[in-house]
């Protein structure tokens, strides 16, 4: 199985552009039927798709050691062949291979040791002795460049300093070589390694410490990168205790913690904004200041997106007059999840940090179980923000689901009847697993113990499962979708 987006009508979506303020006055009527997965990533999509046009625009030169994991804006090419010269690929001798041509333990070709040569220096021309009849040979050291050869004198291949014996003839160093050498042997030709115009990094691809090496092998040091976009991360709810250890009846705050820990290490820049009381005028002033710093792409709160009493990030966000594109999704765990979009001050009438420059900041309000909030992060959030930067999403792969007591694989005679576990036929599920390779065409996954709000099961998580919606039981042995967690 591989995860598509759906078809999905984006008629009244296309509307909501075009009446925003009409849209936005909606923010608390709710459908009745959650909205299905799907259609939620749709909307995403579409979202994200309006904003990166004015995002994408924004570019800055960065030093290639600042380079890992920001996003090229262009297309870097290598701008000659390398190496520019023939070098020394081992610590050895540079000498004709043709001299050696009947070399043997009984009878050892001789040379003549005319000089030195080290990486980073100028080749070496070393001219016909008249008074000597041993062919001449360089110490070369790996990288360093071969000398030049003339029609009577060849240098067209290194022999290993193992591979020789120092002898001393007529009181001149020279080597004993006692088997043939091949033509160009440890020696590595110019323009072996990068054409001309051999492509470096792609325009819109995440630079990696492997394009880091390439580009600092035909000497390019900066790269023209893409904004990274700029997050803000509010946890809610007087139940946070922000001291250590918690006082009677707190808890600590994970969410804020996890959640930019997590985007940090994909690469974002996070600021997390402390925590949110249970008020709406709290919450209200909070979003709406981080809004008017008109630094952030991105507003992440946990918490107090359902319909309970202290739930007031809904009525906060209709009091700024934002406009909702989705609230409660068919999924689990998550389905209290909301997505709208913030006004924000118009571009100009900002300070020095200003980042944005767009009429509506998104905004992501995630459910405040741990592990609900990490599941959404990575299967809304993420998606917003790879689709907001041109990348694709995470890759889907294919595992098949073992049992977490048992690491043999079961025959065919033996699978359990019974399920491994149920879940809601009408809802998209996300289960935190261990992935297990046992061939290399082959995965396996644990499901890890389900609770949204037990963080110890997910300790050992690398993936999580994704059961889509027509599924209502996995058994010992399905093959199901899985995507690297963070």
């Amino acid at each position: 199985m591989t995860l598509t987006i759906g078809a999905f009508s984006t008629s009244n979506y296309k509307t909501a552009q075009s009446h925003k303020a009409q849209y936005a006055s909606t923010f608390l009527t709710f459908t009745v039927m959650p909205l299905p997965y799907l259609e939620s990533l749709e909307l995403i999509r579409l979202e994200a798709q309006y904003d990166a046009a004015r995002f994408r625009s924004k570019v800055e030169t960065v030093s290639i050691y600042k380079a890992v994991n920001r996003i090229s804006h262009m297309t870097l090419r290598c701008q000659k062949s390398t190496p520019s010269f023939d070098t020394s690929a081992m610590d050895g001798y540079a000498l004709s291979s043709a001299a050696t041509r009947f070399a043997s333990g009984d009878i050892p070709a001789v040379f003549h040791i005319c000089g030195a040569i080290a990486a980073g220096e100028e080749p070496l021309s070393i001219g016909p002795d008249a008074d000597s009849d041993i062919p001449p040979c360089v110490e070369i050291m790996t990288g360093a460049p071969f000398p030049q050869s003339t029609p009577s004198m060849q240098f067209d291949c290194c022999v290993r300093l193992e591979d020789v014996t120092l002898v001393s003839v007529s009181g001149c160093p020279c080597i004993k070589v006692e088997r043939p050498a091949t033509f160009q042997q440890n020696r590595r030709l110019a323009g072996g390694d990068f054409s001309q115009g051999d492509v470096l990094v792609s325009a819109d691809e995440t630079i990696q410490p492997s394009h880091i090496m390439a580009l600092a092998s035909v000497g390019i040091y900066e790269a023209s990168v893409r904004l990274k976009p700029v997050i803000c991360v509010f946890s809610t709810g007087k139940e946070l205790d922000k001291d250590c250890p918690p006082s009677l009846h707190r808890i600590p705050d994970a969410n804020g913690p996890y959640i930019t820990a997590s985007l940090q290490e994909q690469g974002f820049e996070v600021d997390f904004l402390g925590i949110l009381g249970d008020s709406k005028e709290e919450m209200t002033h909070g979003i709406r200041k981080a809004v008017m710093m008109n630094r952030y792409d991105i507003l992440i709160t946990t918490g107090a997106v359902s319909t309970g009493k202290f739930d007031f990030v809904p009525s906060a966000l209709h009091a700024l007059q934002a406009r909702q594109v989705f609230h409660r999704i068919a999924i689990r765990p998550g389905h209290p999840a909301l997505f709208a979009k913030v006004p924000s001050p118009k571009a100009g009438v900002v300070d020095s940090d200003a980042r944005v420059d767009t009429d509506e900041v998104p905004f992501f309000g995630l459910p405040g179980n741990p592990v609900a909030s990490a599941a959404c992060l990575q299967f809304l959030v993420v998606p917003y923000l790879k689709f907001l930067q041109g990348q694709p999403l995470e890759p889907v792969l294919e595992a098949r689901v073992m049992e977490s007591e048992h690491r043999e694989w079961p025959t065919a005679y033996n699978m359990a009847s019974e399920p491994l576990f149920k879940v809601p036929k009408d809802l998209d599920v996300f289960r935190p697993g261990m992935i297990h390779r046992r061939t290399q065409d082959c995965l396996e996954v644990t499901p890890m113990e389900h609770s949204p709000s037990k963080i110890k099961p997910f300790l050992g998580a690398d993936c999580w499962l994704h059961i889509p919606a027509g599924i209502a039981e996995v058994h010992t042995g399905d093959t199901v979708n899985i995507v690297a967690s963070h």
